[in-house]
C-alpha cells in the first residue's frame, strides 16, 4: 500500500484509490484522472470517493465561490457526477463501472445527532 498525492505516483497498479482528491485539486479533473489512467495496469480499477454537487449547479461551483471552496478546499472545485465522467470520457480510456451515493445518510444525521442530544439534555 502507498499513500501519496497523485502528482507523485509511478509505476503500474493494479488498483488505486482517490479519496477526496479530485475536489482540492486546483488543477482541471482530467489531469488527476489521466495521470491515475496512466498508472493502472490495463485491467486496473480505480475508486474515486468525491464530494459532489448536483449536475445542475456545477458550473456556478465551478465559477462562483463558496464557504467549501475558500475554506475547505482553497483553489478546489466540487465536481458534479456528470464533470467527472465527461472528464473521464475525453481524458482516459477508463469507464463507469458503478456510482454508489453515501450522502443521503450523511444529509440525515446531524438531525439525529441533534434529536439525541436535545432528548438527552431534557432529561
Amino acid at each position: 500500500m502507498r499513500n501519496s498525492d497523485y502528482r507523485d505516483l509511478d509505476g503500474t497498479y493494479d488498483k488505486l484509490v482517490s479519496i477526496e482528491m479530485i475536489e482540492a485539486s486546483t488543477a482541471p479533473a482530467r489531469h488527476l484522472l489521466r495521470t491515475c489512467a496512466g498508472c493502472l495496469h490495463d485491467r486496473g480499477l480505480m475508486a474515486l470517493q468525491a464530494i459532489t454537487v448536483e449536475d445542475r449547479s456545477f458550473e456556478r461551483a465551478k465559477n462562483g465561490t463558496d464557504f467549501v471552496r475558500e475554506y475547505i478546499f482553497p483553489g478546489g472545485c466540487l465536481p458534479s457526477l456528470e464533470a467527472i465522467t465527461r472528464s473521464l470520457r475525453r481524458a482516459t480510456p477508463m469507464l463507469v463501472v458503478d456510482v454508489e451515493d453515501i450522502g443521503a445518510p450523511l444529509r440525515r444525521d446531524p438531525a439525529r445527532w441533534d434529536e439525541r442530544v436535545t432528548a438527552r439534555a431534557t432529561r
